[in-house]
């Protein structure tokens, strides 16, 4: 059974590199992935701001209480 699965693996290798032929990049472009690899751009990550952790706060808070009150009013209009 092993040898099986190695002879398919070698028939897959062998059926991969005679169609994929390799080719030879330009220098420009490996030293400039070199570079972009080797030096990431800068990021400046901001703190949040309270504001923001207010806005969700009262937002989900404003959300539950209508989705309470339609519940509510779904359940009374559906007992009659």
């Amino acid at each position: 059974m092993a040898v099986k699965e190695t002879s398919q693996i070698e028939d897959l290798e062998n059926q991969l590199f005679a169609r994929l032929k390799p080719i030879q990049p330009r220098t420009e472009f490996v030293d400039h992935l070199k570079y972009r690899l080797e030096n990431p751009p800068n990021m400046v990550v901001e703190s949040p701001s309270w504001i923001i952790g207010v806005l969700i706060l009262a937002g989900s808070l404003l959300g539950g209480f209508i989705l309470y009150a339609v519940l509510r009013k779904i359940i009374r209009w559906l007992s009659r």
